[in-house]
């Protein structure tokens, strides 16, 4: 396929902020501002929460979600609840410039569509934690990237706040031919170079997401302290299903 001019201009225009040389001459000074984290809080009735649990083996998922009815405290709580934004992240199958987590799965809620900013929410919230963690985080090495995950990982790059990081031998890139005697920036094909929206393991030095984050969390806390032991189970299965249900049903919309 023939690029035109126009195109290729495009591409320059909107890549020369993170180039090596760019940011060697000025830093950051044109690379663009971290947002600001949006405020899922429209409802004084029905708080919007946070569950980061561990899944599977080293796994973690982080699950966005709400109570729709103050009915979350009879007696089947999770009928009542509702995802807004789910990410699945677990380690990396090499090194990758270890710690490295990929994205495994990410989605929002279809039916929120109209809501701008929980995908970006969410993903500051994961790249918060992970921060905390001393891990880094990088797209679906495993399976694919989609085209709206590769053009949010192209902005990272664009980002302050946003670094690579890199092995002790001072590597930033992943290796996936072993052309370097480096072994901690081996990392795994999966399904292809052409499948993945970045190479490298991203790190935030922000804190702009740890006051949201804190926030939803502890009223996750606060929504399974009010229920009964046995049904504080079923609200965490529930969502768990639920979160995965519509992360395969946003892929076939």
């Amino acid at each position: 396929m023939k690029i035109t001019r126009r195109q290729l201009r495009r591409i320059i225009i909107e890549s020369y902020k993170s180039w090596d040389v760019t940011r060697a001459i000025f830093g950051d000074y044109f690379r663009d501002d971290y947002r600001s984290p949006i405020n899922p809080d429209v409802s004084p009735d029905f708080k919007p929460a946070l569950l980061i649990t561990p899944y599977g083996e080293k796994s973690i998922i982080f699950i966005l979600w709400r109570a729709k009815h103050k009915s979350i405290m009879s007696a089947i709580p999770h009928e009542q609840s509702e995802i807004i934004a789910m990410i699945h992240a677990k380690p990396t199958k090499k090194p990758c410039i270890p710690v490295t987590y990929e994205i495994a799965q990410s989605a929002v809620n279809p039916n929120l569509a109209g809501e701008k900013g929980y995908g970006a929410l969410i993903y500051g919230i994961v790249f918060q934690h992970m921060k905390e963690k001393g891990f880094g985080l990088t797209s679906d090495h495993s399976v694919s990237s989609s085209n709206n995950a590769k053009s949010l990982w192209n902005r990272y790059a664009d980002t302050k706040s946003f670094e690579k990081r890199k092995t002790a031998a001072g590597n930033d890139d992943f290796d996936y031919y072993g052309k370097t005697p480096d072994e901690d920036d081996d990392c795994d094909l999966g399904a292809g170079i052409k499948y993945m929206a970045t190479h490298n393991s991203w790190i935030t030095t922000s804190n702009n997401y740890r006051n949201i984050r804190d926030s939803l969390f502890n009223q996750s806390s606060d929504y399974f302290r009010m229920l009964h032991p046995d049904k504080r189970g079923k609200l965490k299965t529930y969502l768990i299903t639920s979160a995965f249900e519509m992360f395969h049903n946003a892929l076939s919309v």
